[in-house]
């Protein structure tokens, strides 16, 4: 599934995986994420992108229009066929 639309916004899905498990399985209509470069943002139909997460923040919206914070231990994020899946050692809630 590459996109879609519900109440006019375009969502994707979301994968978070640590090597334990498959801890996150969404669809989301936008995260934000920090490279070794910087923070990029990701919304539906993101072309390809392959970098690397610096641990620290993640944020994403879910289909409530909530924004949600989790951290992340770096790892690799992917884009592919306009989904996003980050591999990580661990996740958990940012208080």
């Amino acid at each position: 599934m590459a996109s879609e639309n519900i109440n006019g916004k375009k969502y994707f899905n979301l994968k978070i995986i640590t090597p334990r498990q498959l801890e996150f399985d969404q669809l989301v209509y936008r995260l934000q994420a920090k490279s070794e470069v910087g923070w990029r943002g990701f919304l539906a139909n993101s072309g390809p992108t392959f970098m690397r997460l610096e641990p620290g923040e993640i944020v994403y919206g879910d289909q409530t229009g909530d924004e949600h914070r989790q951290y992340v231990k770096g790892g690799i994020l992917e884009v592919q066929d306009g989904n996003i899946t980050i591999l990580t050692k661990s996740i958990e809630p940012d208080n």
